[in-house]
């Protein structure tokens, strides 16, 4: 089995410009498809869940 070569550490990484910000939002983005697909999918067990959050607030 090949393996990669070690790194080397005299090796400096420069950042990518990588926007964080911009991931965030779309894994959160990501999270409410997923949450509304799941309501889609079951409404009344939703709001069931929903009528119990408001209940305990």
């Amino acid at each position: 089995m090949m393996a990669l070569p070690a790194p080397d550490p005299g090796a400096h990484f420069e950042d990518e410009g990588i926007d964080v910000s911009k991931i965030e939002g779309q894994v959160k983005a990501s999270s409410v498809k997923k949450v509304a697909g799941i309501v889609d999918a079951h409404p009344e067990e939703s709001m069931s869940i929903l009528r119990g959050w408001l209940h305990e607030a």
